[in-house]
């Protein structure tokens, strides 16, 4: 295994990971509050709106009231067509009166009081009926004139409403203009900041992608495929053991000599031997027998070396990116990170005991885990090779 790319210093990768988190943070924050102030405003109008449209049923209710009142008064003014017949009969009665007179006045010579007061009291009784006519006529003349001015007022009242209500309906218009481009407003700024969070989502991905490729240590994949995260967890997994095996000192100084653009950097491998950093510190290990070396009938078997618990944890964590376990694969990684650092600690006395039992127990509850997600072919393997390392 090779140290692989390392061209970009692990602070700089939580760098440019918290400040693409904190630019979507503020874009979230920003989206929320015009999402709140849209809200506002659409309530605001709305409130308006219901307003106006009560102001303008009430305004209909009163007119309404108006137009039955001088419909009243319109019927009033028709029961009154009977003072023309009275005026007609009295008109006639005169007449007949003045022709009796006429009648009487013949018969002056011939005096008769009793003819003569037969006509007083016909002409005092129709002096009376003239007078109850004219005061009829009076009243019915002040009723005409007040209804007249209740019927200038009322039509003054329905100019004014309608003025009114024609005020309504021009503010009705402009809220609704304003509705609308509030309305549009808004749909344009959702679409931008949904284009800023894809765009921000998509860079993202991208510099996470990057960042690995130059030598960091992410482990959350945003949207990645199968191939791009098996080729990460291989990137990261050479990165991790480059650092563990060689120190932060070493591995920081090989960093800084990469990213620098002065020369070339120096090659620390050696042709062919892709472990040699990884076993430079266990050389005071026990040699691997390769007549004990891993088969595929029998997993975890015949290893009594730290170097070939290592190459055999290599290759089962192979395993488990090529079948899409990555929990797993990182379980067996961690692993491994954990033997390499008592290796550079120099803790190599009781060193294999303590590895065999680290294997067992990993694998044993990688075997529970598996059974209970109903990987029953990974389950089988991780019990076997438990077994064959509790030996």
């Amino acid at each position: 295994m090779g140290l692989g790319p390392v061209e970009a210093v692990a602070q700089q990768c939580g760098e440019e990971e918290s400040k693409a988190s904190y630019n979507i943070f503020w874009i979230w924050i920003t989206f929320g509050l015009l999402f709140g102030v849209m809200i506002l405003v659409f309530t605001a109008l709305w409130r308006r709106w219901k307003a106006v449209v009560k102001e303008l049923e009430y305004a209909q209710t009163q007119l309404g009231d108006h137009y039955e009142y001088a419909a009243w008064l319109c019927e009033r003014l028709d029961g009154l067509a009977w003072i023309t017949p009275s005026i007609e009969t009295l008109g006639e009665t005169v007449d007949a009166n003045a022709e009796r007179l006429a009648a009487h006045e013949a018969d002056t010579r011939t005096f008769d009081p009793q003819i003569f007061q037969a006509a007083i009291l016909e002409v005092a009784e129709a002096t009376k009926a003239a007078v109850r006519l004219a005061q009829s006529v009076q009243q019915e003349e002040l009723d005409m004139s007040f209804l007249e001015d209740m019927v200038a007022e009322e039509d003054a009242y329905v100019a004014e409403q309608a003025k009114r209500i024609d005020g309504l309906v021009f503010r009705c218009n402009e809220i609704q203009k304003n509705m609308d481009d509030s309305a549009a407003e808004a749909s344009d700024r959702i679409t931008e900041v949904s284009n800023e969070l894809s765009m921000t989502h998509d860079y993202t991905t991208g510099l996470h992608y990057s960042i690995v490729e130059h030598g960091g240590f992410l482990r959350n994949g945003l949207g990645l495929s199968r191939e791009q995260w098996s080729h990460l967890n291989v990137l990261e997994r050479a990165n991790l053991v480059s650092s563990r095996t060689m120190g932060s000192v070493e591995y920081m100084r090989l960093v800084r000599q990469r990213v620098t653009p002065v020369g070339v950097a120096d090659e620390t491998d050696e042709a062919g031997n892709g472990d040699a950093n990884e076993s430079a510190e266990s050389a005071h290990d026990e040699p691997m027998d390769d007549a004990e070396t891993q088969t595929d009938g029998q997993p975890g078997s015949g290893f009594h070396t730290v170097e070939g618990m290592l190459e055999f944890l290599k290759r089962e964590h192979n395993a488990c990116l090529d079948r899409s376990e990555f929990w797993d694969a990182n379980s067996i990684q961690n692993t491994i990170l954990r033997f390499l650092d008592d290796v550079r600690l120099d803790a190599a006395e009781g060193m294999v005991p303590n590895c065999r039992a680290k294997i067992s127990s990993l694998f044993s509850n990688l075997a529970d885990q598996a059974a209970d997600q109903g990987r029953w072919d990974s389950a089988d393997r991780y019990t076997a090779i438990s077994g064959n390392y509790d030996d």
